[in-house]
């Protein structure tokens, strides 16, 4: 398998070159890569996914969950996914067909509603955030595509269909209810200084060394609770993927470095996209809330790649701040295939 997505990656690197007017053959290739990220996800052999050498893979953790699905300490859309495929003596692979078809289907929806280069979109999703999320983090990748469908009736002003997005996302990943607040953002104007500020201040109160942590025990649910208890019991015993977080390394760092080019450049952007400064803002506050919990890495790690999924629409967006367009698209395509070079070679969530 690992060939083939290779293959198709690379394709996609070339196809995003063509022109971005929406027509029916790019509709042709939109649909037909969607359907073969479909098969690799929902077809995927358990031996592709990284154990991180600490704990068992994502793909037997979830076996496991389908398995023991009413012991399990899991959101409720799984529970009952998973009732419903035991009630026909259906075995976990109807699990990863129905992630992967809800997980593909929201955000390709999304990227058809919110792109304006839909191509380069897709390349960016596939880089990282397929892997990530269909291959890995099957229920964050429901929510994550749900809580990007949202972002349209933040836009509209319409927080009954908001909310009800959120809703259906907090029920397959309780980290959806972190967007409520972007409702209120101003999806017309932006405000630089403030939001140029954002991350730098996340800096500041990283060195002041205050836990959050503290604050956050404070929130009288169980469920959350929980949750936290668990996570710190992680960082007790040493688990890396509940204590390690860099704030310095240089793929965030050049994160940043890209959301400043996209606020100071977002009045031209939005000449092309009128979610420019919706999105723009939220991928400012996803750098800064990553460095602002950095001492609680589970939140820091889930909000920053909840709000990111966001970078599938605004990454391509480098296009309109270099001349010629060529060249631009060669940035778009660039960052792409590094992303991808880390999630293989250092993340390792699909092994060679």
């Amino acid at each position: 398998m690992f060939l083939e997505f290779i293959v198709l990656f690379i394709l996609l690197c070339f196809l995003s070159f063509i022109p971005t007017k929406k027509n029916r053959d790019i509709n042709i290739v939109f649909s037909s890569v969607g359907l073969l990220l479909f098969l690799f996800a929902a077809f995927r052999d358990g031996d592709y996914i990284d154990s991180r050498g600490v704990q068992l893979s994502d793909y037997d953790v979830y076996i496991s969950y389908f398995n023991h699905y009413q012991d399990a300490l899991v959101e409720p859309t799984f529970k009952w996914i998973s009732q419903i495929i035991h009630s026909f003596d259906g075995g976990y692979i109807f699990l990863f067909c129905i992630y992967a078809f809800l997980g593909l289907y929201c955000k390709f929806l999304a990227i058809s509603k919110l792109s304006t280069l839909v191509l380069s979109s897709v390349l960016v999703y596939v880089s990282r955030f397929f892997m990530l999320h269909e291959m890995t983090q099957i229920r964050i990748g429901v929510a994550s595509g749900l809580v990007l469908l949202s972002y349209i009736y933040i836009y509209e002003k319409n927080i009954k269909k908001f909310l009800f997005f959120v809703l259906i996302a907090t029920m397959f990943h309780v980290s959806a209810l972190l967007v409520i607040p972007f409702y209120y953002f101003n999806c017309h104007s932006i405000n630089k200084r403030l939001y140029g500020f954002l991350i730098p201040l996340s800096y500041v109160f990283y060195f002041t060394g205050i836990k959050v942590i503290s604050l956050l025990k404070l929130l009288p649910i169980n469920f959350i609770q929980a949750k936290i208890d668990t996570y710190l019991e992680l960082q007790e015993i040493g688990d890396s993927v509940a204590s390690d977080i860099n704030v310095f390394n240089w793929v965030h760092i050049v994160q940043c470095i890209i959301a400043y080019l996209l606020l100071n450049k977002v009045g031209e952007i939005a000449k092309y996209n009128s979610y420019a400064y919706l999105l723009i803002k939220i991928y400012i506050y996803a750098l800064a809330f990553y460095v602002f919990f950095a001492t609680f890495p589970v939140l820091a790690g889930r909000g920053k790649e909840l709000f990111l999924i966001v970078e599938i629409i605004v990454i391509p967006w480098l296009t309109y701040l270099f001349k010629p367009r060529m060249i631009a698209k060669s940035i778009v395509v660039a960052y792409a295939i590094i992303i991808m070079g880390i999630v293989v070679f250092y993340d390792k969530i699909i092994p060679i």
